[in-house]
Formats: structure tokens, sequence, C-alpha cells
């Protein structure tokens, strides 16, 4: 049953998860059996996971189950603007604030080049300095973080074009 089964899903960590010393693969959800080996963090934290419904070990932890029937059901980049939320070919992605903010900046103006100053004001408010009213952030750092929401998109990832000069634009006249 759907109910007893639990999940682990590897949210795209630098170093990957492993499953009895096999990578998963990253934002999918791998069910976890009884006596599963779980590895983080190139062998830094290893996990032993022991389910009840499936031996008899005594107490153990809950885990949260995730029951999500929607899992490869629709193929593609999927985006819930109001719940903010992405999913590619059904299954969620998971994204940190900043990533999150680049993304959402960019859909809102899809299609359209946003610029370098832009980018730095909506998503690093925090960093503006009260001399200029601009953020203390380098192109780099943008650059920085384009390139990792593009490696979380994966093959999606190239829909996020550079605009030479200006900066970037999200391209979803590109996928029809």
């Amino acid at each position: 049953m759907d109910n007893e089964n639990f999940f682990i899903v590897d949210l795209m960590s630098k170093h990957g998860t492993q499953v009895n010393h096999s990578y998963i693969e990253k934002n999918r959800p791998c069910v976890l059996h009884d006596g599963d080996t779980i590895t983080l963090a190139k062998g830094t934290a290893i996990l032993s996971f022991h389910n009840t419904t499936e031996g008899n070990h005594g107490q153990t932890l809950e885990m949260p189950s995730i029951h999500d029937e929607k899992i490869n059901e629709s193929k593609g980049l999927t985006v819930h603007f109001e719940r903010r939320e992405i999913s590619i070919d059904g299954v969620q992605i998971y994204l940190t604030s900043k990533d999150t903010e680049l993304f959402w900046l960019l859909y809102q103006k899809a299609n359209s080049a946003v610029s370098y100053d832009e980018i730095k004001l909506k998503i690093w408010p925090e960093r503006v300095s009260h001399d200029s009213g601009r953020p203390d952030v380098g192109r780099e750092e943008v650059n920085t973080l384009v390139y990792r929401l593009r490696r979380k998109l994966g093959t999606y990832g190239r829909l996020i074009i550079s605009v030479p000069r200006f900066g970037y634009m999200l391209d979803l006249d590109s996928l029809q």
C-alpha cells in the first residue's frame, strides 16, 4: 500500500544521496525498504532505515510518508504560480530561496530580457547600500545563481538564456 511506503528525495545536493551504495536520481522520490542504508555527504553521514511495517525492529522514528499520485503523470515543465511550485515531468523540484526568487522574476517577465540591475535589486534587497541605493552584488554572483538554477532545472535550464551585456531571459516561446 502507498500509505505504508516511505521515500527519500535528494533535493539537488552537491554530493548526491545513495541508497544501498547506489546514487538516487535527484528530485525523484526513492522508495525505502527495511534495512536500506542511506549515505549522505560522501559518507559523512550513514543512516540505516527501519520500517516497522516490513519487519519487527522495535521502536523506530517516524518518517513522513510521501504520497503523490501525480508523479510521472505529466511530462515537461509545469509551473503553479499561485502555489509557487515548479515540477519537472510530474515531480516537484525544490529550490533555495534565492533560486526561487530568480525563477519567479524571470517567469513573471518571460520572453523579455531582465537586466542585471533588476535581478540584483529583486533578489538581494537586503544588500542594498544606503549610499548608492544599489545592492552590493557583482555580476559574477548573479551568473553563479543563474548557473545553479539552470542545473536544478535540468534540460529546461536551457530556457534561461543570456542577453549579452544586459542580463537574462526565460525563453518560454522555445517550448512551443
